[in-house]
């Protein structure tokens, strides 16, 4: 589940969730549970596990942080969930004001989030995603592995036929959203952040990407790891869970509790006894990594005064969270609650 719940953190994995889906009423909670929820009730000392483990993630007090130096204009730093789930309306509610106040708006990746420029980042994407070697199903074994991947790529609108011609990585991603992302996808619905994009555009504020999209392209290669078929079968049979932990993860998020939806990241690892804070290589490429380069791309809109910076929230926490590396840039940054 790993893997799958961090790539929750790149905004390129909801632009894979649009393959076509039929239309339907607009789906929230996807069917799933709230697994926090679940567990209070049934097991109490994994779910005090990972509320006590949420406490001490450092800076995992919100979403929202103002960032101030002396004789400039506020900048914020907003932590977004990328999801297209009607519910979080209200958080981007409530960072209307300080968009539409902002001199500048910076997204991790602009062309996703800009009117006009989707469709061909979209183009981009998928054209990443077409195998340069191999097939992505061949090493699938047993028999019993490839049809289990292959029902559930179905369910996501990707023919068997077509799977083999894709990389392991894109079918990776693909599976790693909840189907009603498509769904509500079908219905026109965007993300929060395409809404921060819109938000800024209607004030005269293009976005500005801290990101290039083939840099992103190229961390998501890296998801497969040593072994790109056990990923790919992994994932595939976690499908329920992954509903389960978006809608747990939304539910953290909703209620501003940015230690925990951290430590639901790193669940695996608290059930096994490890820190929190014990970081994989994959956790480096898809999180710290990029860390730095925002905060290296985002300082000189700061130091103009005024910035309004919107990434994926599991960028905001921890040690090399952009929050501490902010800090250590010199910049006052408080939690706005």
């Amino acid at each position: 589940m790993r893997k799958p719940v961090l790539l929750s953190t790149c905004g390129l994995a909801l632009a894979l969730a649009a393959f076509p889906a039929s239309a339907k009423p607009v789906p929230t909670t996807c069917g799933a549970t709230d697994l926090l929820k679940a567990m209070a009730v049934n097991e109490p000392e994994t779910y005090r596990k990972i509320v006590a483990a949420g406490k001490t993630i450092l800076n995992g007090d919100g979403m929202l942080w103002k960032i101030e130096k002396a004789g400039l204009q506020p900048s914020y730093l907003f932590g977004t969930m990328h999801s297209t789930d009607p519910r979080l309306d209200r958080q981007v509610r409530r960072i209307q004001p300080l968009i539409a106040r902002s001199r500048s708006v910076a997204v991790e990746i602009s062309e996703l989030v800009t009117p006009g420029l989707k469709d061909k980042a979209a183009q981009e994407i998928a054209m990443a995603g077409v195998a340069r070697s191999g097939n992505a199903l061949e090493g699938l074994s047993p028999r019993s592995n490839r049809t289990l991947v292959e029902v559930a790529l179905q369910s996501r609108g990707i023919s068997a036929e077509r799977a083999e011609r894709l990389e392991s990585w894109f079918l990776i991603v693909v599976l790693s959203s909840p189907q009603c992302e498509r769904e509500r996808r079908a219905l026109g619905l965007i993300s929060v952040d395409e809404k921060i994009g819109v938000a800024g555009a209607r004030t005269g504020k293009s976005p500005v990407g801290l990101e290039k999209l083939e840099d992103q392209i190229a961390v998501l290669r890296k998801i497969g790891g040593f072994n790109p078929s056990m990923a790919l079968i992994e994932t595939a049979r976690s499908a329920k869970q992954i509903a389960d932990m978006r809608e747990t993860m939304t539910q953290a998020y909703l209620g501003d509790r940015l230690g925990e939806l951290t430590a639901l990241s790193r669940l695996s690892e608290i059930l096994r006894g490890q820190g929190v804070n014990e970081t994989s290589g994959f956790t480096r490429s898809l999180l710290d990594d990029r860390n730095l380069v925002m905060r290296d791309q985002s300082k000189p809109l700061i130091d103009r005064g005024g910035a309004f910076i919107a990434v994926g929230a599991l960028h905001l926490p921890g040690e090399v969270g952009l929050v501490n590396l902010y800090r250590q840039a010199g910049y006052r940054v408080t939690v706005v609650k």
